[in-house]
């Protein structure tokens, strides 16, 4: 039986990722960015759980790039260890997302 571990490596499709992860981490910090630097959020008003969520979510798209990179490079069995530091990540993101519908 065939796994993905045995699967034949494609490396033309990398630098299309990396390319990929760049542009997504570009433009959400811009988008996000612009409406901070335009003064037009209070940071002082917002909740600690916005803070945790938006810094969380930072990190889960450095930890993308930095995957694409990995993957690129050839190095999988870093790729697979920081997987999982992104699927902390995720959870924080979700509990975070979760405990403000709860509120609601």
């Amino acid at each position: 039986m065939a796994t993905m571990a045995n699967a034949p490596r494609r490396t033309g499709d990398a630098p299309f990722f990396v390319a990929a992860a760049l542009a997504m981490s570009t433009v959400v910090l811009v988008g996000f960015g612009s409406w901070g630097l335009r003064g037009m959020v209070n940071y002082a008003m917002l909740p600690v759980l916005v803070h945790v969520h938006a810094l969380a979510f930072a990190g889960w798209m450095l930890v993308y790039l930095v995957q694409s990179v990995l993957a690129a490079r050839g190095s999988m069995t870093q790729h697979r260890l920081l997987g999982w530091c992104g699927a902390g990540l995720a959870v924080v993101i979700i509990v975070r997302r979760s405990l403000r519908r709860a509120r609601s």
